[in-house]
């Protein structure tokens, strides 16, 4: 088989798969997230979501007071949306959460190429706290 061929064969393969990067502006409980990467390959959605968690939010020596919960909830082209498990954090630092979501049972909407509206984050601090929009 040529290169070329196999190189068709490629293309084929990642016909459905694509990517977007954005910057965000988005800051919960002194957490700044800066950056979200949203792919997707046939029809589940990766989702990507890096911030940096503050020092002084985390140095109050108490496993409860220095736990955070967040939620990512996104808004692509066409009205599609995304509500992303909630995810905790309890160290400071650059962070990222991953998640995937799979598209099947709503049409398989991932296939097609997406733009990112909006990237909202719900937080609450606690352990047992619901992450509520702010």
């Amino acid at each position: 088989m040529s290169l070329f061929a196999l190189a068709c064969l490629f293309c084929a393969a990642n016909a459905d798969a694509w990517e977007k990067r954005a910057p965000l502006t988005v800051k919960v409980h002194q957490h700044h997230f800066h950056e979200v990467r949203v792919s997707a390959q046939e029809c589940t959605l990766s989702v990507l979501v890096r911030f940096e968690a503050p020092e002084n939010k985390y140095a109050a020596g108490n496993p409860v007071a220095d736990y955070y919960r967040f939620r990512p909830r996104l808004e692509m082209s066409d009205n599609m949306r995304v509500d992303g498990p909630i995810f905790f954090n309890r160290k400071p630092g650059r962070r990222m959460f991953r998640f995937e979501h799979d598209t099947s049972n709503a049409g398989c909407w991932a296939k097609k190429r997406r733009s990112l509206r909006r990237v909202e984050i719900d937080a609450c601090r606690g352990q047992r706290c619901t992450p509520k929009s702010s």
